[in-house]
């Protein structure tokens, strides 16, 4: 991105990596259905009962996901708005 400003970069990277963990929880999404309901088929006649189509759960487990994939994200970002750009187009 010639000509880039810092703060450009910055939301470039972060925005790269948002339309990723979008996708990772689009397809999560659709996959737990499946996966919950083999699951309770299997764990149908166990003395313990899950409920596996709790929503709250799965709500919070994508949130978890967010925060941590956010904040793994951040550093990356931060790095690549400190990089000189001359020093970058001479390795490239």
């Amino acid at each position: 991105m010639l000509g880039a400003t810092r703060p450009l970069i910055f939301r470039a990277v972060m925005t790269r990596g948002l339309r990723q963990i979008a996708l990772g929880l689009l397809c999560g999404a659709v996959l737990c259905i499946p996966a919950a309901w083999t699951f309770m088929r299997v764990t149908e006649h166990s003395w313990l009962r899950v409920d596996t189509f709790d929503a709250s759960t799965y709500c919070i487990a994508a949130v978890i996901l967010l925060l941590v994939s956010l904040s793994a994200m951040f550093l990356p970002a931060v790095r690549a708005t400190q990089v000189n750009p001359m020093r970058a187009l001479r390795t490239d």
